[in-house]
């Protein structure tokens, strides 16, 4: 039990060394946001322009080392936590295993906001090319749910997934877009959603081809001004409530979804009312329109 107890401590102390360098990456993440501001403003000549390009591109290019690097012992922290869930160095009480769930996700969190960065800077270095391949769709839904199976029994929120029967089974598109944008948007539902049900669609769209994908919630909701806010990177803070806002993190996950969605040549829209909840619609086409 002494042993079992010290490897708890020592993941407990690296999931903090965790934490600490992650807001380190939260604080660079949220520099270019002000340095495009201050060159959009500025007047200068091209050559320092370019300089202030080059700047982002170093630091993009360092977001994502920084992100490669963070992989490595989140993948053995998640290897640990599953040992010791299954018991393998000997039976956990009631306590143990509600603080083991509890670290397993709190690495699934981090896990999912380092696939962010790295996903963000694939996209703008444009070294993430569509790969459209024959997609089963709602194997593909399954699969994200049951990722953030964990975060939905925590809060007790009821997950409904409602496919149309004229829904295509498959869809020409690349998988992991998809599984991307539905996680970010599936991610901040459960966030900022403190009780009732989460829901997923799936409908066909019979003018042009291709499906629509909604994931509603119940939660704090987005007034009408801060709409088109949201889907700005590191934008965070929209909508605050009970000591929550609506973005909170690094401010990534929904600009992300937005770029996803549009290179597969699609399209993404919110409705929402404070207080009430929101509902994100994704358009995709049969097949991907850009290849950038």
């Amino acid at each position: 039990m002494d042993d079992q107890e010290k490897t708890r401590k020592e993941l407990l102390k690296e999931l903090e060394g965790l934490r600490v360098r992650l807001r380190g990456i939260e604080k660079e993440a949220k520099r270019p946001k002000r340095d495009a501001f201050s060159r959009k403003r500025s007047k200068e000549a091209g050559p320092e322009r370019s300089k202030s390009g080059s700047t982002l591109r170093s630091r993009s290019r360092f977001l994502s080392y920084i992100a490669h690097e963070l992989k490595t012992p989140l993948n053995s922290l998640l290897g640990f936590i599953q040992l010791l869930r299954n018991g393998t160095f000997g039976a956990l009480s009631p306590e143990q295993s509600r603080a083991m769930t509890r670290m397993n996700m709190d690495v699934l969190e981090i896990v999912h906001l380092v696939d962010n960065v790295l996903d963000l800077s694939r996209i703008d270095s444009g070294k993430m090319p569509v790969q459209a391949v024959s997609t089963h769709l709602q194997e593909l839904v399954e699969r994200v749910c049951m990722i953030f199976e964990p975060f939905l029994n925590e809060k007790e929120l009821h997950l409904e997934r409602v496919i149309d029967p004229a829904c295509p089974t498959r869809l020409m598109t690349d998988p992991v877009r998809m599984k991307s944008a539905l996680s970010n948007l599936l991610s901040n539902a459960i966030k900022f959603t403190q009780r009732g049900r989460i829901q997923i669609e799936l409908h066909p769209l019979s003018e042009q081809g291709g499906i629509r994908l909604s994931v509603s919630d119940t939660g704090v909701g987005i007034a009408a001004q801060d709409l088109e806010k949201i889907f700005e990177e590191y934008e965070q803070g929209v909508v605050k409530e009970a000591g929550s806002s609506y973005g909170s993190g690094t401010g990534l996950g929904l600009a992300i979804v937005r770029k996803m969605v549009a290179s597969l040549g699609g399209t993404i829209r919110v409705e929402s009312k404070l207080g009430v909840g929101s509902t994100f619609i994704v358009d995709v086409p049969d097949r991907p329109l850009s290849k950038k």
